[in-house]
């Protein structure tokens, strides 16, 4: 699919990414903020939450949550919205041939809330509702423990939801007062911005922010990795017929140049049917079938396989995992694994970039960080030239000085935790 991509900066100190899909009738449409979790007060953390769920309950031009929720679907528009450890966003995704509309729904969402305290009263409430349907999923219960100990300030689900009831209606005001400002705020459009449309909405955005709040743009905060070591994670459950775990393998300095070799070791790994640890577990008995997943991210950089199974056999399940994650690090794979791993990259990404909001996936993080815009075809170049040898590699580059970190979730498996860490060690030292 044919692109370009603008970076252009608006009035007070507003930024736009811009990414010119010819061709399609689908137009997306993000208001992003530096305004996450982690910009809060840990007595406070479910503030961003709280404020994200409050700016669809009514504002100066939508009254209403009905009213904002009725005036965009009547149009075929999708709204949601999410908050994350240093973003909150709002998504809009419609018809390019109503971008003004789209535009104009989503500029009153940020503008002028109106945070009334019924609507703070009720989506408190339904907060502590989404909150607490994590408590009773044990895969959630596996990585969320996992994320809380290697990210320090972030609070337990009970902590988070106690929170809710520290926070008033002039902490919500400030807080959006001071986060969701034009300094701040970062547009990202995707979609087809021919026929004089890109200038356009650069008018209309441009007219919003005149009279928006300037603000402060907020630094990009790092987390604080230095007193992480290696460590098991044990909860117990409920539910006697199957158990959980995940390894993670966390590396705290960042390397760029890893991130293509990390994509071909992931995939012979954990993506695919034709992965290794899908294969290997199912021809075992053992599972559904194993996955894996990595980041290279400055803030730190992860891989972690994970996987869930009967009681009596995720010990087993768990030795054969790490053991196959070893093995790949010391280049015993096939030529075949190597051809299907490296085509199911390949031809992924060559096919991978069909409509906009696959574009804004791939582009919006190096944007919302600061970071140069990287493109597919850049990538996938890296990727063409990683050889079987660049894997072996890794074992150095990236597993030598990981942290690992075990989290296992299951009724009495405590009391085999040693265990964990002596597979771990086994094959890792």
């Amino acid at each position: 699919m044919k692109y370009k991509t603008h970076i252009v900066s608006l009035k007070n100190g507003a930024n736009l990414l811009a990414i010119d899909v010819a061709d399609t009738k689908k137009f997306l449409f993000n208001s992003c903020f530096r305004a996450g979790w982690d910009y809060t007060e840990p007595s406070k953390q479910e503030l961003a939450h709280l404020l994200e769920h409050l700016a669809f309950c009514g504002n100066s031009k939508y009254k209403t949550e009905e009213a904002l929720s009725y005036e965009a679907e009547k149009y075929g528009v999708r709204v949601n919205a999410n908050t994350s450890d240093h973003l909150i966003r709002y998504y809009y995704n419609g018809g390019i041939n109503e971008y003004e509309h789209i535009i104009d729904l989503a500029t009153a969402q940020i503008g002028k809330p109106i945070f009334s305290k019924k609507d703070i009263d009720n989506q408190k409430k339904v907060v502590a509702v989404e909150l607490s349907r994590k408590k009773d999923n044990d895969s959630d219960r596996c990585g969320y423990l996992a994320s809380q100990t290697i990210m320090t300030k972030f609070l337990s689900i009970d902590e988070r939801i106690a929170s809710l009831n520290n926070i008033n209606r002039e902490d919500i005001v400030d807080y959006f007062n001071k986060y969701h400002v034009a300094q701040n705020l970062y547009f990202i459009i995707a979609g087809d911005l021919s026929s004089g449309r890109l200038s356009n909405i650069e008018s209309i955005l441009n007219k919003f922010l005149e009279t928006y709040r300037t603000g402060e743009k907020q630094k990009w905060k790092k987390k604080d990795l230095s007193k992480f070591n290696k460590e098991i994670l044990v909860q117990d459950s409920k539910l006697e017929t199957e158990q959980h775990f995940e390894l993670h393998f966390i590396k705290k300095k960042y390397n760029k140049q890893l991130e293509a070799p990390m994509q071909l070791f992931n995939t012979l790994l954990g993506v695919g049917f034709g992965a290794r640890l899908f294969t290997k577990t199912r021809q075992e008995g053992l599972s559904y079938g194993a996955h894996s997943y990595y980041a290279i991210d400055e803030d730190y950089s992860y891989f972690i396989i994970k996987d869930r199974t009967q009681p009596k056999n995720i010990a087993g399940l768990f030795d054969i995992c790490v053991g196959e994650v070893a093995k790949i690090l010391d280049g015993k794979f096939t030529k075949e694994e190597w051809d299907r791993a490296k085509g199911f990259c390949l031809n992924s990404l060559e096919i991978g970039f069909e409509t906009p909001d696959d574009l804004e996936y791939w582009f919006d993080t190096n944007f919302l960080e600061g970071k140069p815009l990287e493109t597919p075809d850049s990538f996938i170049n890296k990727l063409k030239k990683v050889q079987p040898k660049d894997i072996s590699k890794l074992r150095n580059s990236f597993f030598k000085d990981s942290e690992w970190l075990v989290s296992l979730v299951g009724k009495d498996i405590g009391k085999d935790q040693a265990k964990y860490k002596q597979i771990v060690e086994k094959y890792f030292g």
